[in-house]
């Protein structure tokens, strides 16, 4: 497969994780502007989604297409390419919300509000959303090392570094977390060191026939009730280090690849999910703490879940495809 060879259902998938991402944040904010708690109304349906590690798939989708050995990638490609790439959005975009932050302050002056934006953006004190620029950074300084590994192993040498991965970065936490006195772990690694790489297994391995597609559609179907469950009972895994995470992420991952996905109408989508993913939390910090939509009930919760998260991902998609027809834009985002 050629590096620049067009992959629909990645774009697919870019569209799923960026409506549950808006899901997920629309919850959040539902949650803690109206304090719900377990027996409320639209408690239930906005913790599910909230739950939901959409973000994961943004991090297989970067592990299937930047490992893949037919793209060269090199550390001075690396840096002058991709990093300094998120260096500039995180200007252009993470300045602007970290100066937001600061200018509420009325007991700073506009110098001392200017110096500490700049401090929250180099120290990673962003908005919440951001944070994922700043592990991209990581995983980019990382690839060439990768790219090393896969380019002169086999795939069960790969299969060997993802268990030993998942074990350092599930499996310890894990029993670290509900066995405190009898077992404790040093070894914890970032769950997405393993996500990473399980992204290039999934696209360059895993090929299940139809009449295999069963088996993502059980992963799926135990998630959701797993979430249900969670939700329920309120339980809590600190870090979102839960293995049914990565259930999920692969089950709706592997899902997506069997589909029979040929249309390029996908492709105009998945170029401006990333720039969604950047703005999208401005149209909802208006919602909730300027409109003040928490307040009306009008609507089911999943009803108006459904209808807040259509009204941001078009807005979100208008004003990105406008910024994008600037080559500029089109460049980073």
């Amino acid at each position: 497969m050629k590096p620049t060879e067009y992959i629909p259902y990645l774009d697919v998938l870019r569209f799923i994780a960026i409506l549950f991402i808006i899901a997920q944040h629309t919850s959040a904010m539902y949650l803690s502007t109206l304090g719900l708690c377990q027996g409320d109304a639209g408690y239930y349906v906005y913790s599910f989604f909230e739950n939901t590690p959409s973000v994961y798939l943004f991090i297989l989708i970067s592990g299937s297409l930047l490992l893949a050995p037919e793209r060269e990638i090199s550390y001075p490609v690396i840096f002058k390419k991709y990093c300094w790439r998120i260096i500039q959005v995180l200007l252009i975009f993470g300045l602007p919300m970290c100066f937001m932050e600061q200018y509420v302050a009325q007991d700073l002056t506009l110098s001392q509000k200017i110096v500490n934006s700049i401090t929250n953006l180099i120290t990673g004190d962003c908005w919440t959303h951001m944070w994922y620029l700043y592990m991209l950074l990581g995983l980019y300084i990382l690839t060439p090392l990768f790219k090393v590994f896969i380019n002169h192993s086999s795939q069960k040498d790969l299969l060997y570094l993802i268990g030993a991965l998942f074990v350092m970065s599930f499996g310890l936490y894990t029993l670290s977390y509900w066995f405190p006195e009898k077992f404790t772990s040093y070894i914890k690694y970032p769950i997405y060191l393993c996500l990473y790489p399980m992204g290039y297994y999934l696209h360059r391995y895993c090929n299940l026939t139809r009449s295999q597609i069963w088996i993502p559609i059980i992963g799926i179907l135990c998630s959701v009730a797993y979430l249900v469950i969670k939700g329920r009972l309120g339980w809590c895994v600190p870090g979102k280090q839960d293995i049914m995470d990565v259930v999920w992420v692969i089950s709706v991952f592997v899902f997506v690849k069997m589909l029979p996905i040929n249309s390029l109408c996908w492709k105009t989508i998945g170029k401006c999910c990333f720039g969604i993913y950047l703005i999208h939390p401005v149209f909802l910090n208006v919602l909730f703490k300027v409109v003040h939509i928490e307040q009306y009930d009008w609507a089911l919760p999943c009803v108006k879940l459904f209808t807040i998260e259509l009204v941001i991902f078009l807005l979100c998609y208008g004003i990105v495809r406008l910024l994008r027809k600037c080559a500029y834009f089109a460049k980073i985002m």
